[in-house]
């Protein structure tokens, strides 16, 4: 079995996101690309917060990085630097390997995201690596197996249905 369809995989994460904050007590809505850079509203009526999220899904699985250490990483673009509000989270997925194991979920404020996208480029940059134009990697480290301390670490996020910033 090849590689997956890029537009399935990106629909299966966005379902399961959906699928997830609904379990957490969420209403929500899929925007069907109709609301540019959301791809979720959810609102909780207990606490009356609302929240647009962004899903970004990889079949990547964790590698180790020359650089960074042991992470795990989504493709973004140059934009992605820009794109800080209060009320965005992104909601990054990683599909196993084996479509029957769980996906894993990093909920994430859109600032944390801009600040690292800005400073992964620097670092790679003055690692001796020629930065793309417009594309650019969001990294997630572990614990006890990332460098630089700087990165954001995947057990920060994971499973933040709270929305915790």
């Amino acid at each position: 079995m090849g590689k997956s369809n890029t537009n399935n995989i990106g629909l299966a994460g966005e379902f399961a996101v959906l699928s997830r904050l609904l379990l957490h007590g969420y209403d929500v809505s899929i925007t069907f690309g109709n609301t540019k850079g959301t791809d979720i509203l959810a609102f909780h009526p207990e606490s009356k917060n609302k929240y647009r999220v962004e899903v970004k899904t990889t079949e990547n699985s964790i590698k180790k990085d020359w650089q960074f250490g042991k992470i795990i990483e989504w493709t973004m673009n140059a934009k992605h630097e820009q794109i800080k509000a209060d009320d965005l989270f992104y909601c990054f997925v990683s599909v196993p390997e084996s479509k029957n194991d769980a996906f894993r979920f990093f909920i994430i404020p859109s600032k944390v995201v801009a600040d690292w996208i800005v400073e992964g480029r620097k670092l790679y940059a003055k690692g001796g690596r020629k930065v793309a134009k417009a594309k650019r990697g969001f990294r997630l480290g572990f614990k006890g197996a990332s460098k630089p301390k700087s990165i954001p670490l995947a057990e920060d996020y994971e499973n933040n249905w709270n929305f915790k910033a």
